[in-house]
């Protein structure tokens, strides 16, 4: 799996690996072998040209946008990078409670209730199929096409990468669900990307770009786990996972424009039945998210699923803790664009002052919301 900053190959052309003008002795770095000489790859590589005095450096971004794994083409708002997802997935417990699922003998739900286009739940399924990110079998480079490139040992690494995925994977079942039925399309529009490009890492024809994603041969590749997206609101979705093992990663809604902090912002009120039945649209507003979290703390209070873990990523810490009522630890900071956002994880308790009757709720819990038996 990918980590926070792993492939960043955006910053600059200089930064990635680079063939210098008088490599290929006058062969041109942005016409390849001649008229269509890119063959593999869809546009000619970046070239920056940088003077200085009286020297001249010329730069050729080898890679592209190491970050970009090719999947995610419909996004939504402040979507999370790729390689932060991962990240993310990384620095939760997912594989640790998916192998003590497998020795249970009991399945294990990843959900994320705000799943927007869908990226945290590809990138956890990357990271179990055990596919490299941005995996060199499903996608092509610029270099492929440098006259110094040794095809002949980047073949032979190639054909090492096989692959491992998780051995308890059957038992995983990943459910995104978010309140805007456009959100949902988009996300299962990448999941059908996801699943073309996972296969085609396995398939040598899709190195060469020579045979349509759409074309290639799929048979005996079926996912190992369901895989779902839904539309609906958390408290609508959660009655489907009632007394099931479940555990939580999610991006939930900033809802911060400017600087502008929801502590100071009471939530909006909902009409009667509130949003449950999932057809209203998702309100990105501050009063949006902060009735967001309110529902999310809710929903976690009553403890209809067997939380095994909730994790959220928040923009405000302070202002999920004030809305959701609950206690939260930061496992990870990073920076999102340029917003920096943490990676909260709940304790199983409420904030202190809270109703004996929500204390009462999660009182039971341990760290990470996972009832004792």
């Amino acid at each position: 799996g990918g980590g926070a900053g792993a492939g960043e190959g955006e910053a600059s052309a200089a930064s990635t690996p680079s063939a210098s003008s008088g490599a290929g002795g006058g062969r041109s770095a942005a016409g390849g072998s001649g008229a269509g000489g890119w063959r593999r790859y869809a546009e000619p590589p970046d070239v920056r040209v940088q003077l200085k005095y009286d020297e001249c450096q010329v730069s050729v971004a080898a890679t592209g946008l190491l970050h970009r794994r090719g999947y995610r083409k419909a996004t939504g708002d402040a979507p999370l990078r790729e390689t932060l997802a991962a990240a993310c997935v990384l620095s939760s417990p997912l594989l640790r409670r998916l192998t003590v699922a497998e020795h249970s003998n009991e399945d294990l739900i990843l959900w994320d209730p705000f799943c927007g286009s869908g990226g945290l739940l590809l990138e956890a399924l990357g990271v179990l199929l055990g596919i490299a990110p941005g995996s060199p079998k499903a996608r092509s480079f610029p270099f492929l096409e440098f006259p110094s490139h040794a095809g002949g040992a980047y073949e032979e690494v190639l054909s090492e990468l096989e692959p491992t995925p998780h051995p308890a994977l059957p038992r995983l079942r990943l459910l995104g669900s978010d309140i805007s039925a456009e959100q949902v399309e988009r996300a299962q529009r990448n999941f059908r990307r996801f699943e073309r490009r996972s296969r085609s890492a396995g398939n040598a024809s899709a190195a060469d770009g020579a045979v349509p994603e759409e074309e290639r041969d799929h048979r005996d590749d079926a996912l190992p786990c369901a895989v779902d997206f839904h539309q609906g609101s958390p408290a609508r979705v959660v009655q489907s996972l009632a007394g099931r093992p479940t555990m939580i990663l999610t991006n939930v809604p900033y809802g911060v424009l400017s600087g502008t902090s929801l502590s100071s912002t009471p939530p909006r009120k909902q009409p009667r039945g509130g949003t449950s039945g999932g057809h209203a649209p998702p309100d990105p507003s501050p009063e949006g998210a902060a009735e967001a979290y309110a529902q999310l703390g809710r929903m976690l209070r009553q403890q209809k699923a067997d939380w095994r873990g909730v994790f959220c990523v928040a923009a405000s810490p302070d202002d999920l803790r004030q809305h959701t009522a609950l206690e939260w630890t930061s496992e990870l900071r990073f920076l999102n664009g340029s917003r920096w956002v943490d990676l909260l994880q709940w304790t199983g308790q409420t904030r202190p002052g809270e109703k004996r009757g929500d204390a009462a709720a999660t009182g039971s819990s341990d760290r990470g919301g996972r009832r004792r038996r």
